[in-house]
C-alpha cells in the first residue's frame, strides 16, 4: 500500500491540478501516463512530467500539469522545433493507425482476442504520444501561448482533430474485445478496464487475477511519475482527502449564469442536449459536452449552439463550429455539470455566457 503523505506529496511536488472530466478507464490512463511522458519524450524532447487522474464511481478527473507542458511546448517553438516534432507525430501516427487496421483484419480473420489486446498494449501508448503533442500545444495556447500564428494554428488543430479520431475506435475495440475475454473466463465484464497495462499483460500471460479490482471500482488515485513506480490507491480517506481538500472546488448546481470562452459569436435560446444521453431532443437544441470529436458531426448539424466543458480555439468544437457557423462557447470547465437534460438556456456567445432561463423538471 502506498504511504499516504507520498501520494499527497507526488501531487503537489508534480504540479498535478484538475484538468478535464472524460470517460477514462484505469487502463486507458495507464497508456496515456506513459505516452504523455516516456512516449512523447521520444518523439519530441518534452513530455508531460507526470500524469494522474482520480475515479470515483467512473467518474474520472484528469491530473495534469498544464503550466509544465506549456513551458516544454513554448521551448520548441523558440528552438525552431515545434513543425519538426508534429510532422515526426504525424509520420508515426500514420505507422500506428497502418498497424492497427492490420490488427483488425488479423482479428476478424482468427478471432483471437488475446492477441488483439496485446497488440493494443503495445500500440496505444505510442499513439497517445502522438496525440500527446497536440494537445500539449492546445494546454499552450490555453494558458495564453502566443507564439504560433492564427493559420498555424488552423492548421494544427485540423491535424489534431485527424489525430484524434483514432482515439474512439482503439477505445471501441478494446471494449469489444475484452468483453468477450472476460466471458470466456467467466470474469465481470468491466474486469479488464481497471487494470493497468501492465497488470494486463501479466493477466493475458499468466491469468493470475488482481484482486483490488473491485476497491478500484468505488475509486482509486491513478499516478504515472517517470521517476517513480505506476501508483494505484484505493483507500477512500485518501481519495476524499485529495479530491475535497488538496484542490478540488465544489461547484454550486444551482448556478442560473456562467462563463466560458467564445469559439464562434452568436445569440440563441434552446433547449439543452447532452451528448452523452440517449433522448428524443431533435432540431433547434442546445448541445452541451465535455467535448466533441468527429463522430458527432450529424448531431451537431442539428445543432443551434455548442457549449462545452474543455476545449481551446484547436478544439474540435471550435472548428467544427466556425466552419459551420454554429455560436459556441468552450472551456466552461462545469457546462455538463451544471446544466441538465431539458433546460431552457440562453447561449450568448458574443460574451461567452450561458444563461439558464427555465430548468427542466
Amino acid at each position: 500500500m502506498e504511504d499516504e503523505d507520498n501520494v499527497i506529496n507526488s501531487i503537489i511536488n508534480e504540479g498535478l491540478k484538475p484538468a478535464l472530466k472524460r470517460d477514462l478507464s484505469l487502463f486507458t490512463s495507464s497508456c496515456l501516463g506513459e505516452g504523455y511522458t516516456n512516449i512523447l519524450s521520444e518523439i519530441s524532447g518534452i513530455n508531460y512530467n507526470a500524469v494522474g487522474g482520480i475515479s470515483i464511481s467512473g467518474d474520472y478527473q484528469s491530473l495534469i500539469n498544464d503550466e509544465f507542458i506549456s513551458k516544454q511546448v513554448d521551448k520548441l517553438i523558440k528552438q525552431n522545433k515545434l513543425n519538426t516534432s508534429l510532422k515526426w507525430a504525424d509520420e508515426l501516427f500514420v505507422r500506428h493507425l497502418s498497424t492497427f487496421k492490420k490488427a483488425i483484419e488479423e482479428y476478424n480473420k482468427n478471432k483471437d482476442a488475446k492477441a488483439f489486446i496485446k497488440g493494443i498494449i503495445d500500440i496505444y501508448p505510442k499513439y497517445l504520444g502522438c496525440l500527446g503533442l497536440y494537445n500539449a500545444v492546445y494546454r499552450y495556447l490555453n494558458t495564453g501561448g502566443s507564439g504560433l500564428t492564427q493559420s498555424e494554428m488552423e492548421l494544427i488543430g485540423k491535424s489534431r482533430n485527424i489525430v484524434a479520431s483514432l482515439y474512439p475506435e482503439i477505445e471501441n475495440w478494446f471494449k469489444t474485445c475484452s468483453s468477450e475475454l472476460v466471458r470466456e473466463k467467466s470474469l465481470e465484464e468491466d474486469y479488464l478496464i481497471y487494470l493497468t497495462k501492465d497488470e494486463l499483460l501479466q493477466y493475458l500471460n499468466s491469468g493470475i487475477i488482481n484482486r483490488e479490482v473491485n476497491n478500484r471500482k468505488k475509486g482509486y488515485i491513478h499516478l504515472h511519475i517517470p521517476s517513480k513506480k505506476e501508483i494505484v490507491v484505493t483507500k477512500p480517506s485518501l481519495i476524499d482527502k485529495v479530491k475535497n481538500e488538496l484542490f478540488f472546488e465544489h461547484i454550486g448546481y444551482n448556478l442560473n449564469e456562467f462563463k466560458g470562452n467564445s469559439a464562434y459569436p452568436g445569440f440563441v435560446r434552446g433547449f439543452v442536449r447532452k451528448l452523452d444521453k440517449k433522448n428524443k431532443i431533435t432540431g433547434g437544441f442546445i448541445l452541451v459536452a465535455i467535448n466533441t470529436n468527429p463522430k458527432d458531426i450529424n448531431i451537431i448539424k442539428e445543432a443551434m449552439a455548442i457549449v462545452t466543458d474543455e476545449g481551446g480555439i484547436l478544439s474540435h468544437a471550435s472548428i467544427i463550429a466556425r466552419e459551420m457557423r454554429i455560436p459556441c462557447i468552450i472551456g466552461t470547465k462545469i457546462a455538463t455539470q451544471v446544466l441538465k437534460e431539458g433546460d431552457l438556456v440562453e447561449v450568448d456567445a458574443n460574451q461567452g455566457i450561458i444563461r439558464i432561463l427555465k430548468k427542466a423538471e
